[in-house]
C-alpha cells in the first residue's frame, strides 16, 4: 500500500501554456501530468497536489493519470506575484479560478492591489516586504485568493533567503520565518509549507510552536520540476527523506469544508 504525500509538485514547471490549449500543447500537458503521477506511484506516493504556477490546466489531465496509478490528486495552483510570498492554494473553486487565471482577471484585480504599494515604494523593481502598508497588501491578497474558497498555505518560507541553495546565517533565517510567517498567519492563511528542501530543521523546529499555537496545518512538498524530484522532500543542507503523512490531505479537506460553512479557524 503506497504511504506519504507530496504537496507541491509542479508538471509544467514555469511554462504557463496558451489558452485556450491547442492539440500538440495539451498532449505535452497530459504527457508531463501522467509522467509526474507515474513517478508518484513508483515512489510509493498516496497522493500529490498539482500546484503549477498560476495556471491549473495540468490537474485535471493529473487526475485522468490518477486513476490509472492509484495515486489520489489533490486539486491546486501555486500564486506568484512579483514581490510577495509564494501561496499554495489547495481545493478551490476549480472552474473559477481556472477562468479568472487563464483570461487574466486575476492578473488584473492582483495587479491593482499591487500597484498601490509600488507607487508608494518609489519604484516597481524594490523589495516590497520593507515598505509601509506591506502588511496590508498582503491581506489584500489573500482576501482576493480566498474569494475562490481554497486553502491557503504558504509556500517554501525560505524561498527569498535561500533561492539557490545557499548557506545562510541561522538566526537571519529564524527572524525572516518569523516575520513573514507572522504576517501571513495574521492575513489569513490557514498553514505553512513547513516540510521544503528550502526549509532546515533549526527554523522548523522554531515555526513549530507557532504554528501549533495558532492552529495551523504543516504541510510539506518537494517543489518537484521535474519528475525524478516527486517525493523528495528534506530538510536543507541534509538530504534525509521525510515522509509526509496522509492525515495531511484529510486537514486540507477539512479546512475547505470549514471555509464552505463559513466557520472561524482560528
Amino acid at each position: 500500500m503506497n504511504i506519504g504525500v507530496d504537496l507541491h509538485i509542479h508538471p509544467l514547471a514555469e511554462r504557463i501554456p496558451d489558452n485556450p490549449l491547442g492539440a500538440h500543447a495539451r498532449k505535452i500537458v497530459e504527457d508531463r501530468a501522467k509522467t509526474f503521477v507515474k513517478a508518484a506511484s513508483d515512489v510509493g506516493l498516496s497522493a500529490i497536489a498539482v500546484t503549477d504556477h498560476n495556471t491549473t490546466v495540468s490537474v485535471g489531465p493529473a487526475q485522468e493519470a490518477g486513476k490509472e496509478y492509484g495515486v489520489e490528486i489533490v486539486p491546486g495552483v501555486e500564486i506568484t506575484l512579483p514581490h510577495m510570498p509564494h501561496l499554495l492554494v489547495y481545493y478551490p473553486d476549480m472552474d473559477e479560478i481556472t477562468a479568472d487565471l487563464a483570461d487574466g482577471t486575476f492578473r488584473e484585480k492582483s495587479d491593482s492591489i499591487l500597484n498601490g504599494l509600488r507607487k508608494h515604494s518609489g519604484h516597481s523593481e524594490t523589495h516590497l516586504w520593507e515598505v509601509e502598508g506591506y502588511d496590508r497588501t498582503i491581506t489584500k491578497i489573500i482576501e482576493l485568493i480566498s474569494s475562490y474558497h481554497g486553502v491557503i498555505v504558504q509556500a517554501h518560507p525560505q524561498l527569498d533567503l535561500r533561492s539557490h541553495n545557499t548557506l545562510i546565517d541561522p538566526e537571519a533565517e529564524l527572524d525572516w520565518t518569523r516575520h513573514l510567517t507572522r504576517i501571513l498567519i495574521n492575513a489569513g492563511i490557514r498553514g505553512v509549507e513547513a516540510y521544503t528542501p528550502r526549509h532546515s530543521r533549526n527554523a522548523l523546529s522554531d515555526l513549530v510552536t507557532t504554528l501549533d499555537s495558532r492552529n495551523m496545518i504543516m504541510a510539506g512538498g518537494s517543489d518537484a520540476h521535474s519528475p525524478d524530484e516527486v517525493g523528495r522532500i528534506y530538510f536543507f543542507p541534509d538530504k534525509d527523506i521525510i515522509r509526509i503523512d496522509y492525515n495531511v490531505v484529510e486537514q486540507l479537506r477539512n479546512a475547505r469544508e470549514s471555509i464552505l460553512m463559513g466557520k472561524s479557524w482560528q
